[in-house]
């Protein structure tokens, strides 16, 4: 079974490992907030500017959040493996190399709602998660 013939569960164990995989194993529940907010506020190209806003200039293993290290690069690279089943994707080594695939995105509505989609679903998994750990900071 493909991973589009089982998103909803690809979703899920992402979402999980996403909470489990923080370098000091606390949660700031706050910043999933925030990240969840501007996804639904501003869409997903405002959600991408907000992840770079995050890294403020460096490179990816320089992200000051964990909760966004490597979320985009390993987001693009599933989304592109069911949608485009590969073909779409380069190798980036920054974060600030995304800027031509969103720009692309945004050209087909459909899959620029499938990806915020899934998108949302993370954040709302993740934080569904966090707080099932219990080892958050508000």
């Amino acid at each position: 079974m493909t991973k589009a013939e089982n998103l909803d569960s690809w979703i899920n164990e992402y979402s999980y490992k996403m909470v489990k995989e923080l370098k000091d194993g606390k949660v700031n529940l706050g910043e999933i907030d925030k990240a969840l907010g501007v996804l639904c506020n501003d869409g997903v190209y405002g959600y991408y500017v907000y992840c770079k806003s995050k890294s403020n200039g460096k490179s990816d293993e320089k992200i000051k959040s964990p909760m966004f290290s490597q979320f985009i690069s390993n987001i693009v690279k599933e989304f592109d493996d069911i949608v485009y089943s590969g073909r779409e994707l380069k190798s980036f080594k920054s974060l600030y190399e995304y800027d031509g695939y969103f720009s692309n995105l945004s050209t087909d509505i459909h899959k620029l709602l499938f990806f915020k989609d899934i998108l949302e679903k993370i954040l709302t998994y993740a934080r569904y998660h966090a707080k099932a750990e219990g080892d958050i900071n508000e």
